[in-house]
């Protein structure tokens, strides 16, 4: 069984944060749901699904990333023909069995904020 890292870019428009909420459409959730659905990961427990943070919602990313282990080999664009528009795999790697993304050496963080006032149209 092989674990593999996943970088995850999304538009957090649409969504209630990352982290699964009953009810709720979820970041986490989706990524789950699709993962499943083309057979990369059956149960969370025993495949190690694993997160490096959560965000609120309505709150973009372009680098959040997930673990896990598979006896698929990962095929980045086949993930990326089943997500939803709002949410991309951008890169993967593989990783050690022993990698918790949640633990990684550097964060980097960029907020962005836009004045209210701001004109787009000039």
């Amino acid at each position: 069984m092989k674990r593999t890292a996943l970088k995850i870019g999304y538009i957090g428009t649409n969504f209630h944060g990352f982290q699964r909420q009953p009810d709720l459409r979820t970041v986490e959730e989706e990524l789950i749901y699709h993962l499943r659905k083309l057979g990369y990961i059956d149960d969370l427990k025993k495949s190690r699904f694993r997160i490096a943070g959560r965000t609120d919602a309505g709150v973009h990313s372009l680098g959040n990333v997930i673990s896990f282990q598979s006896e698929k080999e990962v095929r980045v664009n086949e993930i990326n023909n089943s997500l939803p528009d709002d949410i991309q795999i951008l890169a993967k790697a593989p990783v050690r069995f022993g990698f918790k993304p949640r633990y990684a050496e550097m964060r980097q963080y960029r907020y962005v904020l836009f004045r209210s006032d701001l004109d787009l149209d000039k």
